[in-house]
């Protein structure tokens, strides 16, 4: 980026008849010497031979032509921060002196979110199991520079102007989100330049699969925050399972359909059915767009042998130990038209 620093070359109106500019002299608190001088005391200003610091020919330039005159450096570099000041002399008027601050800011180029391990994180970040602990780590990298510049005085005759001390980078401010909420972090400054924000989660709730976390980073109002995101995905149990068919009696040799359902499993649950011991496997899997619900129908032929025996559907997450949930019928069989039990006597 490039800046431009202002100093009125007007000659004062009590001498402006017979009063003007001989002499500027640009002087910075770092530098030792004139950093940019103008000497027209012996031809008018806009013919007057301009002599520019030879480390910063090139960048700098004085353009006297403007109102007020201006001095661009282009490009701004990290160390062209600090006081500056313009001095103008006149062959009557007192001397004008004009003083200024230059904040260079590197705003930051980039955040990155790692996890525990260090791995650079993108888009869906897991799964992670539920109750578990989360913790994500987000870096603040620089980029290019930027200038803020604040005139501080303007004195006739001033020889010393106090030096404001404004940093040349300011170490970037990194925060978590959660959509439009702050999330607290562990904050700390890695270097000059450089931030990290750590983020832990003790526990993972249930309310946290899907959730979009992001990391945002800024040092300036001068240029929008830089942002990244990741989204959390998780384990979860299932949270019910029930047989949702009408228990009525089944008939001994024809074919029935029972329906089972679960919700809240995170991915889609696995239903199972069971007679007794007996792994049952003809079925039909159903998944809501979702994924939130789980639906699952079992195609039967009992038998007369099945009366009173014990139909079990049973719902849980394979990546999560301990997470199977079940809902059970006795079924009753019919013989066509006598209870199993009576042929079965």
């Amino acid at each position: 980026g490039a800046v431009e620093l202002q100093c009125n070359l007007s000659v004062p109106a009590s001498n402006h008849d017979k009063d003007n500019v001989t002499l500027v002299l640009w002087s910075k608190s770092d530098v030792h010497g004139p950093l940019y001088s103008v000497d027209a005391r012996n031809t008018p200003l806009e013919r007057a031979k301009h002599f520019p610091s030879p480390e910063l020919a090139g960048r700098y330039e004085f353009n006297t032509s403007t109102h007020p005159a201006v001095l661009r450096v282009d490009p701004v570099r990290l160390e062209d921060a600090g006081e500056f000041k313009c001095r103008v002399d006149f062959p009557w008027a007192r001397t004008h002196t004009f003083v200024m601050a230059l904040q260079v800011i590197v705003p930051p180029k980039e955040v990155i979110i790692f996890d525990e391990l260090g791995k650079p994180l993108q888009d869906v970040v897991g799964p992670y199991d539920e109750g578990s602990p989360l913790s994500l780590t987000c870096e603040a990298i620089g980029g290019q520079c930027y200038a803020s510049l604040e005139y501080l005085a303007l004195h006739a005759g001033c020889d010393f102007c106090a030096w404001i001390d404004l940093p040349g980078t300011p170490v970037p401010t990194v925060t978590w989100w959660r959509d439009t909420v702050p999330l607290d972090g562990a904050y700390s400054n890695v270097s000059e330049g450089v931030a990290r924000n750590r983020l832990f989660i003790p526990k993972l709730e249930r309310s946290d699969a899907r959730a979009t976390i992001g990391c945002q980073a800024a040092n300036t109002n001068l240029t929008l925050p830089v942002y990244t995101s990741v989204t959390i995905d998780m384990n979860l149990r299932p949270l019910d399972v029930k047989i949702s068919s009408a228990r009525e009696p089944l008939v001994s040799g024809h074919r029935v359909e029972l329906t089972c359902q679960s919700r809240g499993a995170l991915p889609a649950a696995r239903i199972t059915w069971w007679k007794g011991t007996e792994q049952l496997i003809r079925t039909v899997e159903k998944v809501d767009a979702s994924g939130n619900v789980t639906s699952n129908t079992l195609i039967f032929v009992p038998g007369a042998e099945d009366h009173e025996r014990l139909l079990t559907c049973k719902a849980d997450n394979p990546q999560l130990a301990g997470s199977t949930i079940e809902d059970a019928m006795f079924l009753s069989v019919i013989c066509e038209w006598l209870p199993c039990t009576v042929l079965l006597c």
